[in-house]
């Protein structure tokens, strides 16, 4: 009894896993600040076609080998007591788990299914006949291949291949909205489904060991998801489309099995059909989508850039990795390499994309993966294999009936929903020059959100020394600017787009609201300025999902508090011989004599920590005027940029109904507090504050971030 795997069994393993791991990561990387510089659909289109000539090589050496035994092409179908009870495609017999799909049957190396069938069907013929063609040409081919069809099996394999479509589509929305570990643990929880379908379509049998193990495996999936205080790691909506894809494939998963065990015919012919039909379908949504969406690239765009070559790559291999594990090993082997790609997932994913997971996501992954081991090893007893009887003939012709009067309606419903799903992708891909190849200035521009965010970066001491690290943000933004006091400047503090002296801390904001005039007149590309200290830390890759349009400050302490009496909010501010908040009501009185119709309350001012800010483009101007009013009052900073805040969110409120201030709830640490440990540094997406004599912390930290740059130069 062999107690550990073969050696090919875990080359096998160990390349699944690789692939796994990689179309994640590739996935992620191929967008361009949330959308894809090619064509999504027409990458799948390209995928389906070149699957589809590796089909037609293996079914051509098929052809080979049975002309070498005399086979000849068959001109009646094969009977259903051809059927054999054991899939090759998924390694399982009739009463097994099928496996989840990846977008198509596998690539088999060998002979296709049934070759075995046709021999001793067709043997008597094969041999009677002395004009065995010998040569397979073209036409020799083409009758060998029509011999494979039959017309249940051509409308059975379009109806997958829309479902394909789906899912291979929708897969480029799921990497837009959530992280590939995520992605891919939900993946791993498709066995409920499937086994509701195979139970109630196919009458296969299910263990009670089984049934446990399910849904002990969605318990752990929920644990992965939960996040105390928020619920979930991600919107419900976002969880609805993961789930979509999940039952479509494992819908698909046992509509293949149905397919394959209507009769021995060749996989690889199999194969051919289901590949042709997708390659075509996704042709049509590419044009459709490309005539009604200015922004969808050219069929062929894109393609200068390694990622999406790697996506189109990724997308043929799996299958054969798939088909490699079955072949070499067996379930089990490849459950467990799907549980370490999916365990590498999710820790990369905080680290590269400054995913945000669950408090308990190893411990739910860890039940996960037990329950699905559970699953694998705890089959039902076989039951004796049935011929289908005759009665099945005349079901199958009117299911071919009612099968052709759907496939219009269910083209129309695929196509559409690939369209729709492109509109929510939002795409804006840059145009590529003539050569498909963009410059560099163009990669950094697409690849990070920071891409047009002018970044002020302040000290509140002049550590020179510290400036080489800040210029690491360089590659992510469109400017940084570093602002340093000198307490020995003139009134007038000198600026530039790159650096200022501006002296006074307190009233810094003065000095963002003349970044913002730069701005104004002279950057109309810029969307916003964002503000941070430069012992803070942010990661330029962790703000995808961030409304641009709105203001954010963090949850930091002090919070970000709006009051009209100072024993709501327990502050040194409010304790000082002339409390802080005296010039904060001064300030706003002098607005309200403005009477430009903002917003507020003169009795109210607000209290935040204001380290780490975010001010888009569209509230510049109101940001300027209140500046420079509570300039005038030198109001405290912590006082004065959140009541400014304030005011603009209470104006926007009253003018469009729509809020116009979000706060990141996940950003470390306060005005305070020292960053100890490294994993703080990597798993959160800004904080403050960085111990530049801490060096493992730091150094950790700017890795990261200098991994990230070569990222964008890739």
């Amino acid at each position: 009894m062999q107690l550990f795997p073969s050696g090919p069994a875990v080359a096998a393993a160990l390349g699944l896993m690789a692939i796994q791991v990689g179309i994640g990561i590739i996935m992620k990387m191929a967008q361009a600040g949330g959308s894809y510089s090619f064509s999504t659909s027409g990458s799948v289109s390209i995928s389906e076609f070149c699957k589809l000539l590796l089909s037609a090589a293996f079914f051509r050496r098929e052809c080979l080998k049975r002309i070498a035994d005399g086979i000849r092409p068959r001109s009646d179908p094969i009977p259903a007591n051809a059927m054999q009870p054991f899939n090759k495609a998924t390694g399982a017999s009739e009463n097994d788990d099928v496996e989840l799909a990846q977008g198509s049957i596998p690539l088999l190396f060998e002979e296709g299914e049934g070759r075995d069938a046709r021999k001793s069907h067709d043997e008597g013929k094969s041999h009677a006949d002395a004009d065995v063609n010998r040569i397979l040409d073209a036409h020799t081919f083409w009758e060998y291949f029509k011999g494979e069809l039959t017309q249940e099996k051509m409308i059975g394999f379009y109806i997958l291949a829309l479902a394909y479509t789906l899912i291979n589509n929708s897969i480029f929305l799921s990497y837009h909205l959530a992280d590939p570990g995520t992605i891919q643990l939900v993946k791993t929880s498709g066995t409920l489904v499937t086994a509701i379908i195979m139970v109630t379509t196919l009458k296969t049998s299910i263990s009670n060991t089984q049934w446990a193990a399910v849904f002990i495996q969605m318990f752990g999936l929920i644990l992965t998801q939960y996040k105390p205080g928020s619920g979930s790691a991600y919107p419900t909506s976002t969880y609805a489309i993961l789930v979509f894809q999940v039952f479509l494939s494992s819908s698909s998963s046992v509509y293949n099995q149905h397919l394959l065990k209507l009769n021995a015919n060749s996989l690889h012919a199999d194969n051919m059909v289901l590949y042709a039909c997708g390659a075509a379908v996704n042709l049509v949504c590419h044009l459709i989508i490309f005539v009604t969406t200015p922004n969808e690239p050219g069929f062929f765009q894109g393609y200068g850039d390694i990622r999406a070559i790697l996506v189109i790559l990724s997308n043929i291999f799996i299958g054969l990795a798939i088909t490699s594990v079955y072949k070499y090993a067996d379930a089990v082997v490849k459950c467990f390499a799907t549980a370490a790609a999916t365990g590498i997932l999710l820790y990369l994913s905080p680290i590269i994309f400054g995913a945000e997971l669950g408090s308990f996501v190893m411990i739910g992954t860890l039940i996960v993966f037990i329950a699905s081991w559970l699953y694998i090893t705890s089959p039902p007893q076989r039951t004796p294999h049935r011929v289908p009887t005759t009665a099945t003939t005349s079901s199958n012709h009117h299911s071919l009936r009612y099968s052709h009067a759907i496939l219009a309606p269910l083209t129309l419903a695929t196509v559409g929903s690939v369209v729709f799903m492109t509109f929510l992708l939002g795409r804006a891909p840059t145009q590529a020059s003539p050569t498909n190849k963009p410059s560099a200035a163009q990669e950094q521009r697409v690849t990070t959100p920071f891409h047009d965010v002018l970044a002020m970066v302040r000290w509140n001491s002049a550590y020179l020394e510290r400036i080489p690290n800040i210029r690491k943000y360089d590659p992510f933004f469109d400017t940084v600017h570093i602002s340093i006091p000198d307490k020995d400047a003139s009134t007038e503090p000198a600026h530039s787009w790159s650096e200022d002296n501006y002296a006074d801390t307190f009233t810094i904001y003065h000095q963002v609201s003349r970044m913002m005039q730069m701005v104004l007149t002279s950057k109309p590309d810029i969307k916003g300025l964002m503000y941070y200290h430069f012992d803070s830390w942010l990661d330029p890759f962790g703000f995808n999902d961030t409304d641009w349009n709105n203001m954010w400050f963090s949850y930091s302490s002090p919070a970000y508090t709006c009051m009209k009496s100072p024993n709501d909010y327990d502050w040194w501010g409010w304790k000082e011989k002339t409390p802080l908040q005296l010039a904060a009501m001064e300030a706003n009185r002098a607005v309200e004599r403005l009477g430009l119709g903002y917003q507020l309350d003169p009795e109210e001012w607000c209290l935040a920590w204001s380290d780490i800010y975010y001010i888009p483009r569209r509230f510049f101007s109101d940001y300027i005027l209140l500046a420079e009013e509570f300039k005038r009052f030198n109001v405290f900073h912590e006082v004065a940029i959140p009541t400014i805040a304030h005011i603009i969110k209470q104006t926007e409120q009253k003018r469009s109904n729509t809020t116009a201030l979000d706060f990141v709830k996940d950003c470390w640490g306060s005005c305070c507090h020292t960053v100890k440990d490294v994993k703080d540094v990597l798993s959160t997406r800004c904080g403050h504050r960085l111990d530049y004599l801490n060096e493992p912390v730091v150094d950790a930290y700017y890795k990261k971030l200098d991994a990230q740059a070569a990222m964008l130069r890739a």
